[in-house]
């Protein structure tokens, strides 16, 4: 619902689903700068070998997203734009870290 309220003239989106609150900012400024850098339609953070978020899209790919059936997901973008994503690698385990129950936010949070 974001990329379809995003301002006139937007050519990219941080996408940053609200279940993984713990991505340091440090963390998305190197993806903002790899982003900027390579160019590609994809920009995804990986940590110990899982891809994670938040995602970087391109204008292509919003588009695309924008045109998905409703059984369609985002991961698809991953196989449309195969050969044109940047991987980041991240020490950051935020990345990867969703916190989706109350036993999640203990787990990583704390009480």
């Amino acid at each position: 619902m974001g990329l379809r309220h995003l301002p006139t003239g937007s050519t990219a989106a941080l996408v940053w689903p609200v279940d993984h609150p713990l991505v340091k900012t440090e963390t998305v400024s190197l993806l903002l700068s790899q982003f900027k850098e390579a160019k590609q339609h994809l920009t995804i953070p990986v940590h110990d070998s899982h891809r994670g978020h938040p995602v970087i899209y391109d204008l292509h790919a919003i588009r695309s997203v924008l045109s998905f059936g409703p059984d369609q997901t985002a991961k698809a973008l991953q196989s449309i734009y195969a050969g044109q994503i940047t991987f980041v690698s991240v020490e950051d385990e935020g990345v990867i870290k969703d916190i989706d129950t109350p036993e999640d936010y203990r787990k990583y949070v704390g009480s």
